[in-house]
């Protein structure tokens, strides 16, 4: 039987290291935050957890509700579709096109799943007019884009599942007593990073911050700490991670997180040779209220 896992590839996912995640995650009702792939929010729900699923990215989100409320129609979208360059080049216009109706199309849903599929590493990036303008893998011509195993039983398991487009500060603020947030962000904004290390000797990690036009810049993590030290006000639990950075780590530490460190792998490079180890780390903030 096919397991409900990430039917979406997407950078910084946190499929290598569930173990930690799990081992640290309180009881509680889960708010997830910035779901991007959903490799530790799919866990959840293969474990019974109840998991609100948000992000800002209005075609994410959309994706994720066609696949639980409209899966036969979206298999038939999908099925509809080559693994073509052409076939490619067609869903990028039509996606790009129809930037306004991403949030409620199963067209839209169809299009976002066959780019990920397509694209460089499913790396999600848009330019400041809201384009998706990552390039096709031509390993990926003939791929499966349908994969309706794995999409019934990721629809199954989204069933009930509360979805919403939302920015991560009004998903935080929702964050009360009994919740925990699970906030896996963007990186920190920097510089190129390229040979530069961390801790264990491990390659710090590049930011990739582009998932939607308006970005996700260094004030939108300034006041996702605040955010977050709010909702442990409240009475929440916050799970948070991020690249190992020592600047940002002594903020969290100075509002009283713990902070884990631990390596990771970095997939999203050009050659096998760049997909390092880098340095990252868990926050864990435990409720003040």
């Amino acid at each position: 039987m096919t397991i409900a896992k990430p039917f979406l590839r997407w950078p910084g996912g946190k499929g290598t290291y569930l173990d930690l995640l799990h081992g640290q995650c309180p009881p509680g009702s889960i708010r997830a935050i910035c779901v991007g792939g959903g490799a530790f929010e799919w866990s959840l729900r293969a474990k019974g957890r109840e998991v609100t699923l948000s992000d800002a990215n209005d075609g994410l989100i959309n994706a994720y509700k066609q696949v639980r409320d409209n899966l036969p129609r979206l298999l038939e979208a999908l099925e509809k579709r080559e693994a073509t360059s052409a076939g490619f080049d067609a869903a990028k216009l039509r996606y790009n096109i129809g930037r306004g109706s991403r949030r409620d199309t199963v067209g839209a849903a169809a299009d976002l799943i066959q780019l990920n599929r397509m694209c460089f590493n499913g790396l999600y990036r848009e330019n400041q007019d809201g384009h998706f303008n990552v390039a096709m893998d031509p390993g990926k011509l003939g791929c499966d884009l349908v994969r309706e195993e794995l999409l019934t039983a990721c629809s199954e398991a989204l069933q009930g599942t509360p979805i919403h487009c939302l920015d991560f500060r009004v998903s935080i603020a929702r964050a009360g007593r009994g919740d925990v947030v699970w906030f896996d962000s963007p990186y920190w904004p920097g510089p190129d990073t390229k040979g530069r290390t961390g801790l264990f000797g491990a390659e710090l990690r590049p930011s990739f911050t582009a998932y939607t036009a308006a970005g996700f810049g260094s004030q939108d993590h300034h006041d996702a700490l605040e955010a977050l030290q709010a909702a442990r006000e409240r009475g929440a639990w916050v799970l948070s991670t991020n690249a190992w950075e020592d600047g940002w780590v002594g903020r969290y530490r100075a509002r009283g997180f713990q902070a884990l460190p631990f390596e990771a792998g970095r997939p999203i490079a050009c050659t096998q040779e760049g997909r390092a180890t880098v340095s990252e780390v868990l926050f864990i903030g435990v409720p003040l209220a």
